[in-house]
Parts: structure tokens; C-alpha cells; sequence
């Protein structure tokens, strides 16, 4: 190929990024805000929710200590109460695993 023929690397213009630009219809952008606003309302509601739980469990974890995650024993009715959650958390692992597997065959 000749340098003076079109296309050759010579006649090419420098390589440069070429700019994009985001222009988004008016129904993308409020799809968007109405996407981003759900995102962020669940956000918060899973965050106000951890919170009321770790506030009404703290009695459990200020008796048991961390026996909760190691017991099997679950008796709030004793003196002093026992509460263990491994047979609970064990056994909704296995159904997961259960589940995750039929859902995958």
C-alpha cells in the first residue's frame, strides 16, 4: 500500500478518545430516579430493621454471650434462660442448599 493512497497510516488522523455523551429520554431519566429511589428506600428499610433486631436481641446476646451461636439448647423458659441457634441455622443452610441445588438441575 502506498503512504499516498486513502486509508494509509500516514493520511489517519492521531488516534484521540472520542467524547460520549449521556443524554437519556425523559422517560429513561425518570425510570432511573424511580430505580435509584427504590434501591435506596430498601437500603434503609434492611438497615432499620438490623437495627431493631440487634436492639431487641441485645438481652439474648448480654445473657448467653456468644453460646447463642454455638448452643443447641433453645429454653427461654428456664432459669436462666438458654438460647442456641446452631440446629436452626444448620438445618436453613442444608434447605438453601437443597433448594439452590434442584433450582440449578
Amino acid at each position: 500500500m502506498k503512504s499516498d493512497e486513502p486509508g494509509s497510516p500516514v493520511d489517519s488522523p492521531i488516534d484521540q478518545p472520542r467524547i460520549v455523551s449521556r443524554s437519556l429520554a425523559k422517560q429513561d431519566r425518570i425510570y432511573e430516579s424511580v430505580a435509584v429511589t427504590a434501591g435506596l428506600s430498601t437500603l434503609a428499610i434492611l438497615t432499620l430493621i438490623g437495627t431493631f433486631l440487634l436492639i431487641r436481641s441485645s438481652d439474648v446476646f448480654r445473657t448467653t454471650g456468644l453460646s447463642f451461636f454455638t448452643s443447641t439448647e433453645w429454653r427461654p423458659d428456664a432459669s436462666p434462660p438458654q438460647f442456641g441457634i446452631v440446629a436452626v441455622l444448620y438445618w436453613t443452610v442444608v434447605v438453601a442448599l437443597i433448594a439452590f441445588l434442584l433450582h440449578s438441575s
